[in-house]
């Protein structure tokens, strides 16, 4: 029968000074990941070193356009400023041209007679002198009376084209029909 041999445990390979070469070469990938972190975190740093610097270029090139933004906006600022005043000082003048026109309006209908009705003297209208122009066939008539007779009729007549009347100051009414506008002249 043969002999039975028995094996013992299996032999590791041993580099010199009875390491194992599984640890060599476990210790040599260890550094060789050390020594690629620390080459990589330098090169790392050198790039973000150099991101930083362009960061502080931009941002001082960004900080000086937003000083400039900053003084034209400040400028244009108090050309709004100013032409705001311009235009408070314009609405304040076109409010006075209307008040004016209002009243010079105002005064214009207070001496206008319109061209058909009958108006009382002193209430409607006031005595003096009135033109009215452009007439194809235009009737009028003073009064001293409203009952609408013909004993009231202080003097009437028919214009055509111009026409001049002179309401007096003792008249009732005056009437007025088929007329353009009685304009006050006097």
């Amino acid at each position: 029968m043969p002999s039975m041999h028995r094996a013992g445990p299996p032999q590791e390979n041993t580099g010199s000074k009875g390491v194992p070469v599984w640890a060599w070469a476990l210790g040599a990938a260890l550094v060789g990941l050390v020594l690629g972190g620390v080459l990589g975190g330098v090169i790392g740093y050198g790039a973000a070193s150099e991101e930083i610097e362009q960061a502080k270029s931009t941002q001082g090139s960004t900080a000086a356009e937003l000083n400039a933004t900053e003084s034209e906006l400040e400028s244009l600022s108090g050309e709004l400023d100013d032409r705001s005043s311009e235009l408070d000082q314009r609405s304040a003048d076109l409010d006075t041209r209307e008040q004016e026109l209002v009243a010079t309006e105002q005064q214009i209908e207070a001496n206008t007679i319109p061209g058909d009705g009958t108006y009382l003297v002193g209430t409607d209208i006031q005595p003096g002198q009135y033109r009215s122009e452009g007439n194809s066939f235009c009737y009028w008539e003073r009064t001293s009376g409203t009952s609408g007779e013909f004993g009231d009729i202080i003097a009437n007549g028919t214009v055509e084209g111009q026409g001049l009347v002179t309401v007096d100051s003792g008249d009732v009414a005056f009437k007025s029909q088929g007329c353009s506008d009685w304009i006050k002249i006097g």
